[in-house]
């Protein structure tokens, strides 16, 4: 496999996959700056193979049609305490992914997309997603946040903020196309679009919770949700800012209705690598409270 490693990756033009790195064989990318790079496909990052990259900055990059920081094909792809971020495309404005994405301690913010879905992500195949937030993307169409339009696509996200993103149609999340989209522990709140809804869904796409979410406002989409989901609420966040870490991130307010109101799930850290249970249950979202800023 190739190594990159404490590298920047800038200002280079593709007429076709990959403005910065174009690659078909397994990667590895690690504490590397990609920024402002320009492709047809993949304005950042074009990857038809095994690619895991971590504590990275893929920001400023464009691409004429899909995928403005990255374009992923592949079925194995990793990305930790990584900022995707004011990347550019006509769909996937951040990531466009038809293969297998894994997300951890990162956070998507500011990606466009211009004429059709998916602000931070647009996904056709299966996106995974722990201690991730989204906030500031945009899509002229549908999904500010993120879109997931495809028979068999699936967005798992536990432990996710999703808020402040801007769509025509759905705000935060819209499950179109048979998409589907499972919540567990996470906020979809303060997003906005026309009918001021933070995830929509249309053409079969489901929306399933597992619990303990805090979600703003749905629409056209049929939900099952649990007793233990706060609805109807705003999360009482503030703005996109760095609270501690490596990432960005958006804390709760004293007061927040998020505050104790979450439950243990897999990692026992927030996204800023903070323990979680600190007072007595678990936040929803990616931050944990009580500590000191």
């Amino acid at each position: 496999y190739m190594l990159i490693v404490g590298s920047t990756i800038s200002e280079n033009t593709s007429g076709n996959t990959g403005g910065g790195i174009s690659s078909s064989s397994p990667l590895v990318i690690e504490n590397t700056s990609i920024t402002d790079n320009a492709a047809r496909v993949g304005g950042g990052i074009s990857s038809s193979s095994q690619l895991t990259v971590s504590t990275t900055t893929i920001s400023g990059n464009s691409a004429r049609s899909i995928g403005g920081g990255i374009r992923i094909n592949s079925n194995k792809v990793l990305l930790s305490n990584c900022t995707i971020g004011e990347n550019s495309a006509e769909s996937g404005g951040g990531i466009d992914n038809s293969g297998t994405l894994t997300v951890h301690n990162s956070t998507i913010y500011g990606n466009s997309a211009s004429l059709y879905d998916g602000g931070g992500v647009r996904s056709l195949n299966t996106f995974n997603v722990m201690n991730v937030t989204f906030s500031g993307n945009t899509a002229v169409a549908g999904g500010g946040g993120i879109a997931v339009l495809n028979s068999g696509s699936v967005f798992y996200a536990t432990n996710a903020t999703i808020a402040a993103n801007h769509a025509a149609n759905a705000g935060g999340i819209i499950a179109g196309n048979d998409g589907s989209v499972v919540l567990l522990n996470s906020i979809v709140a303060d997003n906005s679009d026309s009918v001021d809804s933070d995830i929509s869904g249309a053409m079969g796409g489901t929306v399933t919770s597992l619990g303990h979410n805090l979600v703003g406002t749905v629409s056209t989409i049929s939900v099952g949700w649990q007793a233990s989901d706060l609805l109807g609420e705003s999360a009482g966040l503030a703005p996109l800012a760095n609270y501690g870490g490596t990432t960005a991130t958006m804390r709760p307010y004293l007061g927040s209705p998020v505050i104790d109101a979450g439950t243990t799930v897999s990692t026992t850290t927030d996204q800023r690598g903070y323990i979680r249970n600190a007072g007595s249950t678990s936040d929803i979202g990616v931050v944990e409270t009580n500590y000191q800023f």
